[in-house]
């Protein structure tokens, strides 16, 4: 399945075939062949000779899914905007070898996947799956608390994030007790200091007995905003309350990047240790990439978002007492799926 445009200079198309016995040129060869649509700054010309002459462009022009063309604006990702930037390739690739264009500075300001010959450690590093458990012993916890936890792996770059956890808001006195430790935890470890674009954040929380009402979650929102010392055009926050729903039941945080589920909720720190247990993985959508021989978490969070946004929908054409939405639930995410 494709998920995404990828955009890429020829010289680092090139670098990257040269060796793909390097696994960082192997993750970056295997996520275009599997998952991209293929664009290169060639004219046609010489786009032509290559499809015919060449045996790995031969392959990607007959890959049965997935489209391999020519892009001719190169010039025009050396003007850069940071939300012009997102709203153009929020969900592409980009790899380029021209020293000129700074993919550091592009990747950390606008959230989205850029990078050079130079960042493919990054890529490296993303690939490796972190498992963790917490235990109420925590001599017997793989890491300490969430915190800890979130500083042993980076999956960045990162512009949106939405946390789905039945339980995170069971009644209020519980919420009030486990925020610092755990939503706020997260927001705050995960927020991305240098991004020049808003972060966008959605909450899905399970209101089947009806406990969660408008106005609270507003309150919510607010505490948040005051929490991060963010305004909202920093930070836009929504939350979307569902009756139980067997698609989105498991508790998982979604990003652009990166996938992480807790089999107990994330209501599970106090103190900065842990209080119940569980266990999970903290990981990129594509780790694995190399090996992977059947599903990739990148499905998996495709399925979650189309189950989502048509909950959000229903929530806005049907909305029900126990199922709304409140503030900012159209989030990026949700245009980045394939269906």
């Amino acid at each position: 399945m494709i998920f995404h445009n990828a955009y890429c200079q020829k010289e680092f198309l090139d670098f990257i075939i040269e060796d793909t016995s390097k696994h960082e040129n192997e993750i970056v060869f295997k996520l275009l062949d599997q998952f991209c649509d293929l664009n290169i700054d060639v004219d046609e010309e010489t786009f032509t000779d290559l499809i015919e002459n060449h045996e790995i462009y031969k392959r990607f022009i007959k890959r049965e899914s997935g489209s391999f063309n020519t892009y001719s604006y190169f010039e025009s990702f050396k003007e850069f905007d940071a939300n012009d930037f997102v709203t153009s390739h929020g969900n592409d690739y980009l790899f380029f070898q021209d020293k000129f264009i700074d993919t550091t500075v592009i990747r950390e300001e606008s959230g989205c996947n850029i990078y050079s010959i130079n960042d493919l450690s990054l890529l490296l590093e993303a690939d490796a799956i972190l498992g963790y458990t917490f235990k109420k012993h925590p001599g017997r916890s793989t890491y300490k608390n969430w915190g800890v936890l979130l500083d042993k792996k980076v999956c960045t770059p990162i512009n949106s994030m939405i946390i789905i956890d039945n339980y995170l808001y069971k009644s209020p006195n519980e919420y009030a007790d486990f925020k610092l430790d755990n939503l706020y935890t997260i927001i705050k470890k995960i927020y991305p200091e240098n991004l020049k674009i808003p972060f966008e954040l959605l909450i899905i929380l399970d209101n089947r007995t009806d406990i969660i009402k408008k106005e609270y979650c507003e309150v919510i929102i607010e505490e948040i905003h005051s929490f991060m010392a963010k305004s909202k055009d920093e930070l836009k926050i929504g939350i979307m309350t569902i009756a139980m729903n067997e698609e989105v039941h498991q508790r998982a945080i979604l990003s652009n990047n990166f996938f992480l589920s807790s089999d107990k909720g994330f209501n599970v720190i106090k103190d900065a240790l842990p209080v119940k247990p569980t266990h999970g993985e903290y990981k990129w959508y594509y780790s694995s990439i190399r090996n992977h021989t059947g599903d990739i978490t990148k499905y998996r969070q495709n399925d979650y978002l189309n189950d989502l946004n048509n909950l959000k929908e229903k929530n806005k054409s049907t909305a029900e007492g126990h199922k709304f939405n409140v503030g900012h639930v159209d989030n990026r995410l949700f245009g980045y799926t394939c269906s």
